[in-house]
Formats: structure tokens, sequence, C-alpha cells
């Protein structure tokens, strides 16, 4: 799938919203687990001035997105629609955001991943470096990861 990468706009937050909530639910929670995340993926006006956010689409429609903090070199949200997972959409996404992340001095990048993302933040070349709080989920943990350049 050929996709463009752009920069998220204030008007895109409802759209980065609905594709996060539906790439999350695509790992197979169910309607509880996804109301208790909906406030932690809700993505904000404020967010785009906190956080480079790109977005990939194919044609009109939004496909995927990822987000650096501007103040730590820390992937906040990477999401690729269910209709596009395994398209090559995140590996692009990827590309894009280590590229930026390469401009603004950044050689080491962290996240935290849900677990049944673990896999697809390997192939790209992070470890697991250990487990944080859910910020949706009192008692869950999730892996920390990490990515070298």
């Amino acid at each position: 799938m050929a996709v463009q990468i752009a920069p998220a706009r204030a008007d895109d937050c409802a759209a980065l919203t609905a594709l996060s909530m539906a790439a999350k639910a695509s790992h197979g929670y169910d309607a509880a687990f996804m109301a208790a995340c909906e406030d932690e993926l809700r993505v904000r006006p404020y967010h785009l001035t906190q956080r480079d956010y790109l977005v990939a689409w194919d044609g009109a429609h939004m496909v995927g997105c990822v987000c650096l903090y501007r103040d730590t070199p820390q992937i906040g949200a990477f999401f690729v629609a269910p209709n596009a997972q395994g398209r090559g959409v995140g590996r692009a996404l990827w590309q894009a955001i280590r590229a930026h992340a390469k401009a603004t001095g950044a050689d080491v990048l962290t996240l935290d991943s849900d677990p049944n993302a673990v896999g697809f933040y390997q192939r790209l070349g992070f470890v697991v470096t250990g487990h944080a709080p859910s910020g949706s989920i009192a008692g869950r943990f999730i892996p920390t990861m990490e990515w070298r350049a």
C-alpha cells in the first residue's frame, strides 16, 4: 500500500481518536476494556502542541498515525487501522517518525507497548526493557520498549 505521510492538523483529532480506538480494539479487547481506554486514547487539539503527530493517508482515508513527544524521545501513539494492518503502513510510519526523531537529535526512542504489539515493535528493532503501569487499567502493567540507532 502506497501511503502519504503528513503532519496531523487540529481538525484531525476526532479521526485520530477513532483510528486509535479501532486499532486498539482489533486486538480483541471487549467493550468494557475499550471504554476504560477511551480517555487515554482520545486525541485533543492541545496534544498537537505537545506532540508531533504524523498521519498516514491512503487517498482520503486515514490509515495510521504515530506521535513523538516534543520534550522526550518517547513515542506516545502508534496505530494502524485494522483494514490496513499488515500492508506496510506501520513500517512507513516508523521510517517517517524515525527520520523526524533523528532530525531532532534523538538516537534512542522509547514507548509503552500494548502486549499484543510487542512482536511488531521487535520487528522494527525495539527491545523490551521493563514494564510500566497502564494509563487506563488499574493494576495492569504493559511492556516498555526501547530502540537505539
